[in-house]
């Protein structure tokens, strides 16, 4: 910040002073050798601790995305070890399981043999009783048939022994005998008559019987048959279901050795991540106290420039820039003063985006009113003094109403090609911008890197408006300017 300046390059007259003339002009002469070195060094600390600021600045931003990085993959490596865990105890449980069930199926299976076992043996009997009512089924047709004979002998007997009595009663007395005993004969027969038609319809009845149960039999060995097959069959599946468990219980075997060897790996990435994440906290921590020591440093060669620059040294780089800077910041001052008296208000913040820019543009309700004249005043100063490469007066929020017709071109969507040629109407509220704003003092120098990455002195003073802060007029100018002799 500067006040009252000391001019350099006065010497006193011999003649006036005496023979303290000398003495006292060598010793301004260098004074004055010794600012301009302290001008030129102050800038190149300046320069450098510019450049350093910005580098700091990018890898604290890069430490704290690291950081951030870090604490996300710790935080993923505690959810992936925890999954990790479950997963080894999930293997443990399913393993457990599966070789319980590969028990019990192997104890079915062998239930199931037994059972094939039981069918066949029920299937060889049944098939053995289906002959046996097969051969049944002959003997009642051999009896029932035998009946049949016994009764047709039954009727030619009873036959018989009719034709005989029949005779004996021709014969008279002397048949009567023989009488009786045909008619005993015939009384037999009819017995023997029914006793067979008993056979016969018992036979008949056996015959039926051994018949459906010979169908029934049949059935049985058809279905015992079948029951058979489909239990031979249920066998060989459930062989190789049993097989195929075993091949299961195996490869389960080899995926729970597998998840706890990933277990214990991923315990250790787990300790390594939590290393990583806790480094790269220190690394973001101390990036930020360098950061901080980086502004420091920042300010301590501001004010070793502005120790500089508090000397007057007639026709220098520095001293030329001052005066012209002050020069049009009156000039400034006077013009938005007209303004104001035509009761525009120039000290509205009410600042509206306008829609579709990017970088964000803002609209106030005096910045077109000033453009065109305080665009003028810009370059004019361009064109008259050597080296200036910006100059805008901002208001106290940031806000550039209107700034240099190269810098002020039309909005093309090219973000890149708008950053760089269309920066009127926009807020620059950067670090650099706020510390110009808040200075009070005659003037400020900063040296910054600009969002475009060129290198530049910002050379600033207060704007008042009607003894009202109003905001700050900026200069921009390369470094060498302050390096020139």
């Amino acid at each position: 910040m500067l006040a009252d300046r000391a001019e350099l390059g006065a010497v006193l007259d011999p003649e006036l002073a005496g023979p303290l003339a000398g003495p006292v002009n060598a010793f301004v002469g260098k004074v004055r050798e010794v600012t301009a070195e302290l001008r030129t060094n102050g800038t190149n600390i300046a320069i450098g601790s510019a450049k350093l600021n910005l580098r700091i600045k990018k890898t604290s931003e890069l430490a704290g995305k690291q950081s951030k990085l870090a604490s996300d993959i710790f935080e993923s490596s505690n959810q992936v070890s925890a999954a990790v865990d479950l997963a080894a105890r999930n293997a443990d449980a399913i393993n457990a399981s599966t070789a319980s069930h590969l028990e019990a199926v192997e104890n079915s299976y062998r239930e199931l043999l037994d059972v094939t076992d039981r069918v066949n043996r029920i299937s060889e009997k049944v098939g053995g009783f289906a002959a046996t009512v097969a051969e049944l089924k002959d003997n009642s047709v051999q009896v029932r048939d035998i009946g049949a004979l016994i009764n047709d002998i039954s009727d030619q007997t009873n036959l018989l022994a009719l034709n005989a009595a029949i005779e004996a009663a021709r014969a008279g007395e002397a048949g009567r005998g023989f009488a009786v005993v045909a008619d005993e004969v015939r009384k037999l027969a009819e017995k023997v008559k029914n006793a067979t038609g008993v056979i016969s319809d018992n036979s008949r009845r056996i015959i039926e019987l051994v018949s459906s149960t010979g169908d029934e039999t049949a059935r049985i060995v058809t279905d015992s048959a079948h029951a058979k097959e489909v239990v031979g069959k249920s066998a060989t599946n459930f062989a190789s279901l049993v097989d195929a468990l075993r091949g299961m219980g195996n490869q389960l075997n080899e995926i729970t050795a597998s998840i706890h060897s990933v277990h214990e790996i991923n315990a250790g990435v787990h300790s390594r991540v939590g290393e990583i994440n806790d480094l790269s906290g220190q690394v973001s921590t101390q990036m930020e106290e360098s950061e901080r020591y980086s502004d420091e440093l920042r300010g301590h060669t501001e004010r070793v420039v502005d120790l500089g620059v508090r000397f007057r040294i007639a026709g220098s780089n520095v001293d030329n820039m001052l005066e012209a800077a002050r020069q049009f910041r009156d000039e400034i001052e006077t013009y938005l003063t007209g303004v104001a008296g035509r009761g525009v208000d120039i000290f509205d913040t009410r600042h509206e985006p306008v829609p579709g820019t990017n970088p964000q543009k803002y609209k106030t309700s005096y910045d077109q009113i000033v453009e065109q004249g305080l665009q003028d005043i810009y370059e004019r100063m361009v064109q008259q003094v050597q080296g200036v490469a910006f100059c805008g007066a901002f208001d106290l929020k940031g806000y550039l109403p209107a700034f240099l017709k190269k810098l002020s071109a039309p909005m093309t969507g090219d973000y890149q090609r708008d950053l760089l040629s269309s920066r009127h109407k926009r807020i620059f509220d950067d670090m650099t911008g706020k510390r110009a704003i808040a200075n009070q003092g005659y003037a400020l120098f900063q040296t910054y890197v600009r969002d475009t990455g060129e290198v530049l002195c910002d050379m600033s003073m207060p704007v008042r408006v009607n003894g009202r802060h109003w905001g700050v007029f900026r200069v921009g100018f390369p470094p060498d300017i302050l390096l020139r002799k």
